[in-house]
């Protein structure tokens, strides 16, 4: 959808033209104000709708990580109780460096989930004013 500004077709007087489809439409230029709000609310919600979308799937993410992040803080007290013991501190090496990259990735997600409600709440400032 392309905008084309033109002078003189209606007259004198200033105005816009758009191609919906196959047919163009000839917009004044107080109906183009209009449409270019328009424009920008639709523009604004797409962003919304995707910044809602992101949360959803970060959330999911979240939870699937904290899962993740339990059962191998589970597997690393044992392993660590077996190095204090003298036995696989190798394991006990390979287990807590495990657990620190979930707790890494936990984080990062907690961070980008911090940033896009930041966003959302941008846009649906922008979308009631």
């Amino acid at each position: 959808m392309g905008l084309h500004r033109r002078r003189g077709l209606l007259g004198s007087r200033n105005h816009s033209s758009i191609i919906v489809g196959h047919e163009r439409v000839i917009l004044t230029d107080s109906s183009l104000r209009f449409f270019i709000v328009g424009a920008m609310l639709r523009r604004t919600e797409r962003r919304l709708l995707k910044v809602l979308d992101e949360l959803e799937n970060l959330s999911e993410q979240h939870r699937i990580v904290e899962a993740e992040l339990s059962a191998h803080s589970h597997i690393n007290d044992d392993a660590q109780r077996d190095a204090a013991m003298g036995i696989d501190r190798l394991e006990a090496t390979a287990t807590r460096n495990e657990v620190l990259r979930f707790m890494r990735l936990l984080n990062d997600i907690e961070a980008r989930q911090k940033r896009l409600l930041e966003v959302k709440s941008k846009l649906t400032a922008q979308l009631k004013s």
